[in-house]
């Protein structure tokens, strides 16, 4: 099942402090997954099921 990480609280890029994320925002896949647990364990982003596929059947 895909998920999506959706910001809850505006945060800046830790390679890039120029970009910042807005509550609302998906985060891109680009991301590792320790670096998205780390984002979501420190309250900054939630994780989505995405519903196109939790619907869907295999």
């Amino acid at each position: 099942m895909s998920r999506k990480y959706i910001v809850l609280k505006e945060f800046a890029d830790k390679n890039d402090f120029r970009k910042r994320y807005k509550p609302g925002e998906e985060l891109p896949d680009t991301f590792d997954e320790e670096r998205l647990a780390n984002i979501v364990k420190s309250g900054l982003a939630k994780v989505e099921e995405d519903a196109s596929r939790k619907n869907r059947k295999d």
